[in-house]
């Protein structure tokens, strides 16, 4: 009984310490909407803006190389939760078109961000060598191809080179066996309608993870701890965003301090 109010206590205290982070971001949202400068609707940053989902990840691999992968052995090893600070355009208009940022551009989170997630993948075939691929997830109000949630490559040098900027917390899944098609279910499933302040890369991101998780636990012939241990990094999911989230703005501030001694 001890043991279970301790869990309940905890879970609480993650929930709230997440709480109190995003009620610090919407305080922002308030007063640019108080001001009239986040975008051109009547609600400001709480209009509902239409999405879809797109998958790109075939478009990409080309059909093939897709079609290929889809009928390999798929391990999902990590899950990287990511984070790129906005600039004060991109927090006013959404739906301004964004400009692919070069690594020596990316800036550590601050207040307002874009989440986003990297999924690391495994795949091959029986009898050969592994390659790795990793795929992104994102939710956003952004063109040219619109609003809504992207599921695409993420190309592995890009990642590999901005990972140490970008990546808030990674979630170890440590190698689970699961379809490409089946990941990509999960990574879609979800409103694709998009708001700055209600609909957004937070929530997509959080919930996704959560999701992932799940699907992750419910694999065969998990091992009782390793059952606990995906639940346990599914309960502290709120509280790794919060701590982490704080964590990188000191150390975008401190940076901007050195920078001006």
């Amino acid at each position: 009984m001890g043991d279970r109010m301790a869990a309940d206590w905890h879970r609480l205290g993650n929930k709230s310490i997440y709480g109190i982070s995003r009620a610090l971001a919407k305080k922002g949202l308030d007063m640019l909407d108080m001001m009239g400068m986040t975008g051109m609707h009547i609600n400001g940053s709480r209009s509902i803006i239409p999405g879809e989902v797109r998958y790109a990840v075939e478009e990409t691999l080309g059909k093939q190389n897709f079609k290929e992968l889809c009928s390999q052995i798929v391990f999902l090893e990590d899950i990287h939760y990511c984070q790129e600070a906005l600039s004060f355009a991109e927090i006013c208009n959404p739906q301004n078109e964004p400009v692919l940022k070069s690594p020596s551009s990316l800036k550590l989170p601050s207040l307002i961000n874009h989440d986003y997630l990297v999924l690391e993948l495994y795949h091959g075939s029986v009898g050969s060598s592994f390659s790795k691929l990793y795929i992104r997830a994102e939710k956003s109000g952004h063109p040219p191809a619109g609003p809504g949630i992207l599921i695409d490559v993420e190309p592995t040098a890009r990642f590999e080179e901005t990972q140490q900027v970008v990546c808030l917390f990674t979630v170890k899944c440590t190698g689970k066996a699961i379809p490409l098609l089946d990941l990509m279910a999960v990574l879609g499933d979800h409103c694709p309608d998009y708001s700055v302040r209600d609909s957004n890369c937070w929530q997509y991101c959080r919930r996704t993870t959560k999701r992932l998780l799940r699907a992750c636990r419910g694999l065969p012939e998990l091992s009782a701890e390793e059952l606990l241990r995906l639940q346990r990094e599914e309960l502290s999911v709120e509280a790794q965003i919060a701590k982490n989230h704080i964590k990188a703005i000191a150390r975008g501030g401190k940076n901007s301090l050195e920078y001006y001694e």
